[in-house]
């Protein structure tokens, strides 16, 4: 499964976070930095193992506590149509 940002979405770097306009429910979120980071590897299609092993090198995470983050944030990022998946 690829996961990629929601073409919709209308989103604006500040100070390293991801805040974006999710026009399907009116809404403004912020993202942290490490959502941010996961939001940004994913302007081009890519697969949860490929976004874990992308976030442990650039954070220097252990790959179970990467796993758990890119979960998190992949769920809920669907969830708010932030994120579609193929």
């Amino acid at each position: 499964m690829l996961f990629k940002r929601n073409p919709e979405i209308i989103g604006a770097e500040l100070d390293d976070e991801i805040c974006a306009f999710i026009p399907s429910s009116a809404e403004y979120i912020t993202l942290n930095e490490t959502a941010s980071s996961i939001y940004k590897m994913i302007e081009n299609p890519l697969n949860t193992d490929e976004i874990i092993q992308n976030l442990s090198r650039s954070y220097n995470l252990d790959e179970q506590i990467a796993f758990d983050e890119v979960k998190n944030f992949l769920e809920y990022g669907i969830s708010i149509g932030l994120i579609i998946c193929d």
